[in-house]
């Protein structure tokens, strides 16, 4: 039985829905027995030349031709599934993992590789706290309870010689007070001399040990809030002045990210760090930052401690928070004295005390030790005065102490501005030249008839009045990539 057959030579990928247009025919055979899928038709013909026939509502590649004799070929084809159901194919809905239509602008394709090669790229802000002249703060124990103030170098280096210059002045005439020859006189005059300057008990200490802490911190000066007024060391007036910190120091400011991609490279390909001054660098999550332009830092110093807190965010959103400490402790090199008080206590008790620095060893040795002499004859106005003595020693007993040391200052030497920085990794090739090859990410259900181009689909099955062997090969193609043409 002779069957009609339409042929061409036809440019077409073996992967493609393209239903070319045939012209030429031929009257055929078919060659018994003979497969409908993969059928051998006997052709008489001078020549055959062509790839591509049609036979009834199927199309076929050719995949051999075969000359039995002069005039007389055999033509061997194989089923184009993609062409014969195109129409049940693009008529299909099926998830779409990569075709022409780009998903969104952050679907990532991880099929590009990214390379080693770098763009680095970084963006600053100023942080008006922040100073390499910076602050010093002095926090004392004054008249009301502890204060602390921003001071100048050389307010300190005149508080420092005001106290040695009365260590070595004021108390020693207040020794020469005392006459040894009375024991009730002696003890009646350092009972007055107690109760009027606060001396006796603690003496010079008290005045040294009221400075609590002195250290400098990369602060302007200029931004902490406060008021003018005189620096006390207890009752003791060092005549110089400070700005007495009252409040912490606040502010805001905003950084560019710098980014190097407008897509999704910025997650997949693209590092971004945050380096902060007093604190270091750190890493951000970029996912969380991939839509952003900027980023919002919020700063709060305490110049009392030299405690710096960041907290990066963005909207109402909280990126992170950080802190660090800037204070370099400054040592104030004052010897301290010992208090008449303790020499007292120690004379009378038969030990030994060697008088510290600013003091006269020699001349108030020998007056105490006179007053010891008659110490015996005189035990009950010691007791007295040892009463009077104890319950003013408990009174001004504050545990105080000179903090010193070097250390937390370091950091001044950096870089004082908050940066943020970009490392990015270039990609092979720019998303884009993908869309022809191998489609972009899609990544959802479209209805195949309304792409074009390459596509992808992921667990695809397609329903056609096809055979089995047809319908697998069908979703086959559909699944592993194949064109809308």
């Amino acid at each position: 039985m002779a069957h009609t057959i339409y042929a061409g030579v036809v440019s077409k990928k073996r992967n493609s829905t393209l239903v070319p247009s045939l012209s030429t025919t031929f009257d055929v055979v078919l060659k018994t027995p003979t497969s409908l899928h993969t059928p051998t038709f006997t052709i008489n013909a001078a020549t055959f030349p062509y790839n591509y026939l049609k036979w009834d509502e199927r199309y076929y590649f050719v995949t051999d031709v075969t000359s039995v004799h002069y005039g007389l070929f055999e033509v061997s084809a194989v089923v184009d599934v993609l062409a014969t159901y195109r129409s049940q194919i693009l008529a299909s809905t099926q998830f779409v993992s990569y075709s022409s239509l780009h998903g969104a602008t952050w679907l990532p394709d991880t099929r590009i590789p990214i390379t080693k090669n770098t763009h680095i790229a970084k963006n600053t802000a100023n942080l008006d706290f922040a100073s390499t002249t910076g602050a010093y703060v002095l926090s004392v124990v004054g008249q009301s309870g502890v204060d602390t103030y921003t001071v100048s170098r050389s307010a300190i280096s005149s508080i420092i010689a005001d106290l040695q210059d009365w260590c070595d002045t004021d108390v020693d005439a207040l020794i020469e007070q005392i006459d040894p020859t009375s024991p009730e006189t002696a003890i009646a005059s350092l009972a007055e001399i107690n109760a009027q300057v606060g001396l006796v008990g603690n003496a010079y200490e008290v005045a040294v040990q009221c400075i609590r802490s002195c250290h400098w911190v990369p602060f302007s000066r200029t931004l902490i809030d406060g008021a003018d007024g005189t620096i006390y060391l207890g009752e003791y007036n060092t005549h110089q002045t400070g700005n007495k910190i009252i409040n912490r120091v606040t502010g805001n400011v905003a950084i560019s990210l710098p980014w190097h991609f407008s897509d999704w490279r910025r997650a997949y390909s693209e590092k971004m760090y945050l380096y902060l001054p007093f604190v270091g660098c750190t890493s951000l999550n970029v996912d969380e930052l991939i839509n952003l332009t900027s980023i919002d830092i919020k700063y709060s110093i305490s110049p009392g401690d030299g405690q710096v807190c960041y907290e990066v965010k963005t909207g109402d959103h909280i990126i992170g928070t950080f802190g660090g400490n800037c204070k370099m402790e400054v040592p104030i090199g004052i010897n301290q004295a010992s208090s008449y008080g303790d020499i007292v206590t120690t004379l009378l008790q038969g030990a030994e005390k060697t008088v510290a620095s600013g003091v006269k060893t020699a001349e108030l040795a020998g007056q105490l030790n006179a007053f010891g002499s008659v110490a015996s004859t005189a035990q009950t106005g010691f007791n007295a005065f040892n009463m009077v003595y104890n319950t003013m020693d408990v009174a001004l007993s504050t545990n105080l102490s000179t903090i010193g040391g070097i250390g937390g200052g370091a950091g001044a030497g950096l870089d004082l501005t908050a940066a943020v920085i970009s490392v990015a990794n270039d990609t092979v090739i720019e998303p884009a030249v993908m869309t022809a090859t191998m489609g972009q990410p899609t990544m959802k259900p479209v209805q195949l008839g309304s792409l074009h181009g390459y596509c992808q689909c992921a667990n695809a099955h397609v329903a056609a009045p096809a055979e089995l062997q047809e319908l697998n090969e069908i979703d086959m193609y559909l699944n592993s990539g194949f064109y809308i043409e």
